[in-house]
């Protein structure tokens, strides 16, 4: 009844955009997995997100069903944290800035996860690299944004047939957005 009420082209909502949780994410269940990913080293895995109960794909599957088109949703992934071994150490998750070290890591935890989604036939059209960053979540300042997006993430999706369009990332309010990231917005290579 659920999926009907939201998904359905008919008689439900029809909705058809939607908001992808990166791992450690408030929407994410379980809410805060990433943080037991092991460091650099360990391969990538969804499995969290293939889980048959709980999992993202899924529900994003079965939400397609009812698609009047049947064409994938436009689907949008955000991040609240990274995992844990690429902030910087001895801090706690909420309170550690992000490590540079672990940049291109980073770049290619983004893809390893947009293209794991779409070889499950669940493709990411936007990644939006943070959700509320510094004054929510990650503490990711506006010179550490820039350098990852310009540098490390945006290269690798350029370079990358059929990777996502890409965002710094994401507000909860416009305000807040006009008052701190405009110099952000404006930097070289932001475009």
């Amino acid at each position: 009844a659920i999926f009907t009420a939201l998904f359905d082209a008919e008689t439900g909502a029809n909705f058809n955009l939607g908001k992808v949780p990166i791992a450690a994410n408030d929407f994410a269940v379980p809410v805060w997995y990433t943080y037991q990913i092991p460091g650099p080293e360990a391969p990538f895995t969804l499995s969290h997100d293939l889980d048959p109960i709980g999992g993202l794909i899924p529900y994003i599957k079965r939400a397609q069903t009812f698609a009047k088109n049947k064409k994938p949703f436009r689907l949008q992934a955000t991040l609240d944290f990274p995992p844990w071994w690429m902030l910087d150490q001895g801090l706690r998750p909420r309170k550690a800035p992000l490590n540079r070290t672990y940049f291109p890591e980073f770049a290619r935890y983004f893809l390893s996860f947009t293209q794991g989604l779409a070889a499950h036939g669940v493709p990411v059209e936007y990644l939006s690299m943070f959700n509320e960053p510094v004054e929510s979540y990650c503490i990711a300042n506006i010179t550490q944004i820039h350098e990852l997006m310009t540098r490390h993430v945006g290269p690798l999706f350029r370079s990358t047939p059929g990777a996502p369009k890409l965002t710094w990332g994401e507000q909860y309010g416009r305000t807040i957005t006009r008052e701190k990231y405009p110099a952000l917005n404006n930097m070289s290579g932001m475009v």
